[in-house]
């Protein structure tokens, strides 16, 4: 429960800690314009099979591979938009990041490949806290490195001292995980209940299927965009903390001292 309630006391600080920081709000920004550019994309494919297939077997089936690769979309936008957080959190020259980003976004794709999709050989088996795995993002983005110099940089950081910190010292994970998931399932049932509502009947004209197919969209976006970017930048600054805490920057530092004080004293 000390865990949870110091993740609690996180997540309020983390929200003033937003808008205290206009970049912050730029990087949300830009995430929304991503996720919807995305969505577009995703409604015009959408379209273009409902033009083919109508609502038959084969044509609900690509819809169902189309809606699969829009969320694996939303999984990179996520780690795009924590790379984004951290630079902002870190108070980074803003202009050296317009120059190094398209390769730094390459390097965030290979992150999200190798660490958290399905198909991931580096998920954590119960000690994966002291295998440093939390630490690579925010190492990539504070130092600018590419991803394979940032993997060295962790086995050089894990050879000079051991990682003391256990993540897990503070529910940041849990309380992430149940609400992304709940905000997502959330958009997913409503959205595809409103969509498949929309266009119920036995013949229904092809513009009503794509008015449905937009209307399910947009519902997903405003419902799960939200929570899922939130809990994307309280991570990047909890993440950065660590890395400050093992690289012996700081005892607590930022956010994480404050909401450790907060929860001693109640």
């Amino acid at each position: 429960m000390t865990a949870l309630g110091t993740a609690f006391k996180y997540c309020y600080y983390t929200i003033g800690e937003i808008f205290n920081r206009p970049r912050v709000l730029i990087a949300l920004l830009f995430s929304f314009v991503e996720s919807l550019v995305s969505a577009s994309v995703t409604l015009a494919l959408t379209t273009i099979i409902l033009h083919f297939f109508r609502a038959s077997f084969w044509g609900l089936f690509l819809i169902g591979v189309i809606m699969a690769v829009f969320l694996i979309a939303l999984c990179f936008i996520y780690q795009l938009l924590k790379a984004r957080a951290i630079y902002a959190y870190t108070l980074r020259d803003p202009i050296a990041h317009h120059k190094l980003f398209p390769p730094l976004a390459w390097d965030v794709l290979r992150y999200s490949h190798k660490h958290l999709l399905p198909w991931s050989d580096t998920f954590d088996d119960g000690t994966g806290w002291q295998k440093g795995r939390h630490l690579v993002l925010p190492l990539m983005v504070t130092e600018l490195e590419p991803y394979e110099r940032s993997l060295e940089r962790l086995e050089e950081l894990k050879r000079s001292r051991t990682l003391t910190f256990n993540p897990n010292k503070v529910a940041i994970k849990p309380l992430t995980i149940v609400f992304s998931l709940a905000s997502l399932l959330l958009g997913i049932v409503i959205g595809a209940w409103l969509g498949f509502s929309a266009a119920s009947g036995i013949v229904v004209p092809f513009i009503r299927q794509i008015h449905a197919a937009g209307f399910a969209l947009l519902v997903f976006l405003a419902i799960s965009w939200l929570p899922s970017a939130l809990s994307a930048v309280k991570n990047a600054f909890y993440q950065t903390d660590l890395l400050l805490v093992e690289q012996s920057v700081s005892d607590q530092p930022g956010l994480l001292a404050h909401a450790q004080k907060d929860r001693a004293m109640s």
